[in-house]
């Protein structure tokens, strides 16, 4: 909040980023179903990611890349509407 108080172009810098790089994460899984909403969520740390029951942790954007690059990620079924539920 100190920061957006005294320098408010910063907080616009990081939301222009953030929006970009979940454009770039949509675009590039369009064929997966991913929305921009999905994009939002993975890069806010919504996705959790599991290895069959065992909770891995919380799936960041870089082991994102990792995981699909390796083929070791099976994309969530979840719509865009349960994410905005």
């Amino acid at each position: 909040m100190f920061t957006a108080l005294i320098a408010p172009e910063i907080v616009v810098f990081l939301s222009v980023r953030q929006w970009l790089a979940a454009r770039e994460i949509s675009r590039q899984h369009k064929d997966q179903g991913w929305t921009m909403t999905h994009a939002h969520f993975l890069i806010m740390g919504g996705f959790v990611l599991m290895k069959g029951d065992e909770d891995m942790g919380t799936l960041t954007c870089e082991l994102f890349q990792e995981l699909v690059a390796s083929d070791e990620l099976t994309f969530p079924t979840i719509t865009k509407e349960d994410i905005e539920e």
